[in-house]
């Protein structure tokens, strides 16, 4: 799973692809059917709101993309990023499960 994404301010044709890493023991993966899964990004700061809260879309058995919005991506910044997984059963597992990915959202030079 790579840790860091990084693209310009209104950016919204890159869409991180991001494999996770499934806890040992799992017997079932991000395409059984009825699993919902969704990137949650925030800056680092205590108390600070959801940047992006968005449905993923699932590319493979433990892979997945998110297509940010332009609201997503018009604010510079390095953002924490999880991974919430949402089993048919209604169990969640948040991936990663110790830390965060990081989105980083730098300025582009003519700020269009």
């Amino acid at each position: 799973m790579s840790n860091v994404f990084s693209s310009k301010r209104h950016d919204t044709a890159i869409s991180p692809v991001i494999n996770l890493t499934p806890p040992a023991g799992v017997t079932w993966d991000l395409q059984t059917a009825g699993t919902t899964v969704r990137l949650i990004a925030r800056l680092p700061t205590a108390g600070s709101p959801l940047k992006m809260n968005g449905a993923c879309v699932v590319v493979g058995p433990w892979a997945i993309r998110y297509d940010p919005t332009p609201a997503n991506v018009d604010a510079i910044g390095t953002y924490d990023v999880e991974v919430e997984v949402l089993r048919p059963d209604t169990k969640k597992i948040t991936f990663p499960t110790k830390g965060y990915l990081s989105w980083v959202i730098e300025p582009d030079l003519d700020n269009a």
